[in-house]
C-alpha cells in the first residue's frame, strides 16, 4: 500500500495497540472494520479514498458481557493507505462519546456477577 503521513511536529505516545476487528459504520455512510485499536486511534480499513488531515465521525460496535454497545467518536486522519481494493486509515481520536457508559455497564455487569 501507497502511505501518506501527516507531518507530527512532536512524537506523542500513541497508547498500546491491540490487534481487534470490529465494525465501524463511518457517518459519511462508509463501512469499514478495525485492524488494530488504542485509547488513542485506531487503524480503519474501508473502501473510500480520504484525506490527510480530513475529520471523520465515526461508530464502532463493540460486543461486551453486558451486550452490544456503540462508540461514538470524532477523529482526525494522520495516515492513509491506498492499493487497489481497500484504502487504510491511520485515526488519532479527537472526541470520544459513550466511553464512560460502557465503563459504567461493564462494572455494573461485573458487580451483578461478584453477588453470585
Amino acid at each position: 500500500m501507497k502511505s501518506d503521513v501527516a507531518e507530527q511536529p512532536t512524537k506523542k505516545s500513541r497508547g498500546k495497540r491491540i490487534k481487534a476487528r470490529m465494525p465501524v459504520h463511518l457517518e459519511s455512510g462508509g463501512e469499514g472494520f478495525t485492524k488494530d485499536i488504542s485509547v488513542t486511534g485506531m487503524y480503519l480499513v474501508q473502501d473510500a479514498k480520504q484525506e490527510v488531515g480530513s475529520h471523520v465521525k465515526y461508530t464502532i460496535s463493540l460486543m461486551t458481557p453486558a451486550g452490544e454497545f456503540r462508540l461514538s467518536c470524532e477523529g482526525e486522519i494522520v495516515r492513509v493507505d491506498a492499493d487497489d481494493n481497500k484504502v487504510g486509515l491511520g485515526i488519532r481520536v479527537v472526541h470520544q462519546f459513550g466511553a464512560n457508559m460502557i465503563f459504567d455497564q461493564l462494572k455494573l455487569k461485573k458487580d451483578e456477577l461478584d453477588k453470585l
